[in-house]
């Protein structure tokens, strides 16, 4: 398995589009709205204008009001789409509630098999190799599956659950986590 996220760029769209196919028809996927916009400028046809967006977001340039500078970066293992996990550098008012640093989100056939887990703690190194000390994790709460991820990263280097907050008329959970030991 040569498991390792790279940074949105059409090199990779074959894979991402085959594998953005399987989100379209989960209904109970609650990272989507982590890919649903890439779902739409597919659909549209506009993938070079979003690949663009994503390398000014990482830079920090051209950001439109209320937005984060922030990397998104394709778990692939192999020639194969994983999944998208996005990281923030800054939080704002909005983020802190809902959104966090970390997004994230694996297609339907590669859950349960590890790949969240794995592409969450190689975000933390690039997390902390950024210079964020620690970073926040947002999931809805019945996201069972996500909250335990969360958990299982904040027992295994550091942090602390939050009081959750309501958003849209239901409760987002909130985790600190530490990216110090992850670097290790």
């Amino acid at each position: 398995m040569s498991l390792r996220l790279v940074k949105a760029s059409k090199k990779y769209l074959p894979a991402l589009i085959k594998g953005l196919e399987e989100h379209r028809t989960d209904t109970a996927c609650f990272g989507l709205d982590t890919v649903r916009e890439l779902i739409e400028v597919l659909d549209n046809g506009t993938i070079e204008q979003w690949l663009k967006k994503r390398r000014n977001a990482d830079l920090g340039i051209d950001l439109p009001a209320g937005y984060v500078r922030g990397t998104t970066y394709w778990l692939m293992d192999g020639e194969d789409y994983i999944g998208t996990f996005a990281l923030r550098y800054a939080l704002t008012p909005a983020l802190k509630q809902i959104g966090g640093n970390i997004g994230y989100s694996v297609i339907p056939s590669k859950r349960k098999k590890g790949y969240a887990t794995k592409g969450l703690i190689r975000l933390l190194k690039k997390a902390h190799a950024a210079g964020l000390e620690r970073v926040l994790i947002t999931c809805h709460s019945e996201n069972k599956a996500s909250f335990a991820l969360i958990s299982k990263m904040k027992r295994l280097y550091g942090g602390r659950q939050i009081p959750a907050s309501v958003v849209n008329g239901h409760l987002e959970c909130r985790v600190w986590i530490n990216t110090q030991k992850v670097s290790r």
